[in-house]
């Protein structure tokens, strides 16, 4: 939604035999790109690619907000 993001891990194997290292203290970056963008960007944008994302759409890194 515009105020929350939910992230949760997903596998084909149990996920209790993952060590704390893959499930706690993770850092993501998200990037929320309005609709109205989707038709604007003249190539192709690997959104995978947290770099790639911010040039295409022109992004401000200096905006960001870290998040708790």
């Amino acid at each position: 939604t515009r105020n929350d993001v939910s992230i949760f891990l997903d596998s084909n194997y149990p996920l209790n035999t993952l060590s704390a290292d893959w499930t706690q203290k993770q850092t993501f970056r998200i990037v929320i790109i309005p609709g109205y963008f989707s038709g604007k960007s003249t190539k192709k944008v690997e959104i995978k690619d947290f770099d790639s994302v911010v040039e295409a759409y022109k992004i401000n890194i200096d905006n960001i907000r870290k998040v708790q």
